[in-house]
């Protein structure tokens, strides 16, 4: 595994590239980063386009519909 990081200067964004020599099928690999956010909602990439989703979870109604 190869993992680049940038950080640009007067931006808010942190860029991961990641190269993985992978052999395994049906198998799903998931990468989490631990970090402490101070935001309502952050945005997700998906195949075709992007997603909001709040950064927490404080009501039942918000843990079903996380599952969606």
């Amino acid at each position: 595994m190869v993992q680049h990081i940038s950080l640009h200067f007067d931006s808010q964004v942190i860029e991961f590239e990641t190269e993985i020599e992978w052999h395994e099928t049906h198998k799903l690999l998931k990468c989490q980063f631990p970090v402490l956010v101070n935001a309502d909602h952050a945005t997700f990439e998906t195949a075709y386009g992007a997603v909001q989703r709040p950064t927490h979870r404080n009501t039942s109604w918000d843990q079903v519909h996380s599952k969606e």
